[in-house]
């Protein structure tokens, strides 16, 4: 993953923000363009109309793209004091331009929003390695009814590849058998598969699909 995808992750741009700090308006997005390490460097940042975030880095001296931030081997002072600069130049883009979400995709955090509306019940991080899981519990019984997870898509399906977010939720057998011969539902990653099933959060499956599922979930682990 590159550092500005790693920086910005689970983040939504706010575009008012952007001219504010220093960016500037083109066709397609908008541009910032900072000098740093003495002036050794710059860094050219754009930011797309959809908010997708793209960065480089160049050498003032030679002209060229500086390119030996983005490669793990390169572990030596003056790369590592290099990366170190840019990244800081990133995190305080992302500091006074980007709000923080709970997830990655929109369309798990259009969920969690759901949930929060419905349930007044915000999603739980409960291990510092896994900062990505987030579980939902119905506070009259303590129990789960739903668990949030970004994970490779391989783990689902050995023939795709690509960080992905799911939501795991208690169905019941029947609905479990009945669900896995749809698009965009794979049996449980790291729960009980006989009563619980994984969905995806690309948008494979519509909101009021997966909305409609956790309020099931959320009745079932309340009958428990």
């Amino acid at each position: 993953m590159k550092l500005e995808q790693d920086i910005f992750k689970r983040t939504t741009v706010l575009f008012d923000q952007l001219e504010r700090y220093g960016f500037h308006r083109e066709e397609n997005g908008y541009s910032y363009r900072v000098a740093f390490m003495d002036h050794a460097f710059q860094a050219i940042i754009f930011i797309d109309l959809k908010g997708n975030i793209t960065g480089k880095v160049y050498d003032l001296e030679t002209e060229e793209e500086y390119t030996n931030i983005y490669v793990i081997t390169q572990t030596g002072a003056f790369v590592s004091q290099v990366r170190t600069a840019y990244e800081q130049i990133l995190i305080d883009i992302r500091n006074h331009c980007f709000k923080k979400n709970y997830f990655m995709f929109p369309q798990t955090n259009r969920i969690t929003k759901w949930i929060y509306k419905i349930y007044h019940h915000e999603p739980e991080f409960l291990w510092k390695i896994y900062p990505g899981y987030g579980i939902f519990r119905n506070h009259k019984n303590g129990k789960w009814y739903g668990v949030i997870m970004n994970i490779d898509y391989s783990k689902l399906d050995s023939k795709r590849r690509g960080e992905v977010e799911i939501i795991d939720l208690k169905l019941g057998k029947e609905k479990v058998q009945y669900y896995l011969k749809e698009n965009g539902f794979y049996p449980a990653y790291h729960m009980n598969k006989k009563n619980w099933i994984t969905v995806l959060l690309d948008g494979t499956v519509s909101d009021e699909k997966i909305i409609s599922l956790v309020e099931e979930s959320y009745l079932n682990v309340g009958r428990m």
